[in-house]
């Protein structure tokens, strides 16, 4: 028995490129170079049309229950070739069986060793089929997605923390800070999240919480930043500029003068009234 090849272009799977797809195999491969948008059209929290085709045409109940669960295309590929190698197995199985049977009847005759290697053969080629099953079997496992429950808990937290860093981005401007940076990381965590929630992966929810905690972060920085005093700096550069210079010996840098403050005025000024009348008093 092959693989279930459809002849009736009526029950082929037509992608919205236009393509028809003929087998599950031909799915398989399709998904390696099939674009999200695509991807994201047949398969999304409405629909499964993948799922649905493989359950009314080739009518696998069990493969196409599994794959409405399935949320990445690399996830849904995995399931979609571990089951076309398992049915490949399965048929070779069932003709080498079968072919063995006939083999063993036109044999009785034939010395007993000849038939037992037909066994030890059969059964050795067994083991490395069942061994194949349980490797599989591990990496689905390995792709399994959050359950549902899980999934709804991440999702109220990461619309929680959202709701509590905008109200957060409000406060800072209204204190008259910008925080810019954290506004625009902000706004990429809804389609983010709607992406992780249609998946349905850990690593997805990961990516839109380490986004919030970096939008967390420009928060903090913006609320820390201090704007330079213009002014201030504009009067010190005018009081610096308004010292007299003194020129330094040849070699040295020429150095601002002391100011002297006023009271010091006042006592050179008295000292210099008080020289000149001694001046005039003396006698010629």
């Amino acid at each position: 028995m092959n693989e279930t090849v459809l002849e009736d272009s009526k029950l082929f799977f037509w992608l919205k490129s236009g393509t028809g797809l003929k087998s599950i195999r031909e799915m398989a491969n399709a998904l390696t170079t099939m674009g999200d948008d695509e991807w994201v059209y047949h398969v999304n929290e409405r629909k499964n049309d993948f799922s649905n085709w493989i359950r009314d045409v080739f009518g696998e109940r069990e493969l196409a229950e599994f794959l409405r669960r399935c949320r990445s295309k690399a996830e849904f590929q995995s399931k979609l070739y571990n089951h076309v190698v398992r049915e490949e197995m399965r048929r070779k199985k069932e003709a080498r069986a079968k072919q063995h049977g006939v083999e063993e009847r036109a044999i009785i005759d034939e010395p007993e060793t000849f038939a037992s290697y037909h066994e030890k053969d059969s059964v050795r080629k067994d083991r490395i089929a069942d061994r194949f099953d349980a490797v599989t079997h591990r990496m689905e496992d390995g792709l399994h997605p959050e359950e549902p429950a899980m999934v709804e808990q991440r999702t109220e937290r990461i619309t929680e923390r959202l709701t509590e860093l905008r109200q957060r981005i409000t406060e800072t401007r209204k204190a008259g800070k910008d925080p810019l940076i954290a506004e625009l990381k902000l706004r990429a965590v809804p389609s983010k999240l709607a992406y992780a929630r249609l998946t349905q992966q850990q690593k997805d929810f990961d990516k839109v919480e380490v986004l919030m905690e970096e939008a967390d972060r420009e928060i903090a920085d913006a609320l820390a930043f201090e704007e330079p005093d213009v002014k201030k700096e504009v009067e010190a550069l005018v009081e610096e500029a308004q010292q007299p210079i003194t020129m330094a010996p040849e070699g040295g840098e020429a150095v601002p003068a002391a100011v002297p403050s006023s009271s010091q005025a006042h006592d050179d000024e008295g000292k210099k009234m008080r020289d000149t009348e001694q001046h005039a008093e003396a006698p010629s």
